[in-house]
């Protein structure tokens, strides 16, 4: 995927689509007009968990949603991960495990090239792992499957 691509995507996602950026905003990033009338045409509806897809390496999958005790959103990534276990003959052993790591959603600034090649400055936003003493993961998984319960409308007998 390009860097361009990439760029262009975040763009759109940050304002719900290519025909919500702002003109002046399109102008800058694109001023050549058909870079610009492509750019609008190819990305006119945003998905909102592309953003969820960068933050995800292979083996890894979100696994709850919800807010740490600060009030931010954060994420609950689980990654498969391999490990050596000593057994207490000393023998070593390669093993995989499961890790959970809660993530919150930053807001930075970047340098971007424009089409004539001068670094523009544009804003992103990333996943990064938060501090676990503000998330309690077990309380946030609970809570997702209690909304999924809820949602589905599962009788007593099924739960």
């Amino acid at each position: 995927m390009s860097t361009n691509h990439i760029r262009n995507q975040l763009l759109a996602e940050r304002f719900g689509g290519s025909e919500n950026v702002p003109e002046e905003l399109l102008k800058e990033m694109f001023p050549d007009e058909k870079e610009r009338k492509e750019f609008i045409e190819q990305y006119k509806e945003a998905k909102n968990h592309t953003l969820y897809d960068f933050a995800l390496c292979k083996g890894e999958s979100i696994i709850a949603k919800g807010v740490d005790s600060n009030g931010e959103e954060v994420i609950v990534k689980l990654r498969k991960k391999k490990v050596l276990i000593q057994h207490t003959n000393g023998e070593l052993v390669e093993t995989v495990v499961d890790e959970m790591i809660p993530m919150k959603k930053i807001t930075k600034k970047i340098l971007v090239k424009d089409a004539q090649g001068n670094m523009k400055e544009t804003t992103v936003e990333e996943w990064v792992p938060v501090d676990k003493t503000t998330v309690d993961v077990a309380q946030l998984i609970r809570q997702n499957q209690l909304n999924e319960i809820k949602s589905k409308n599962i009788s007593m007998a099924e739960r």
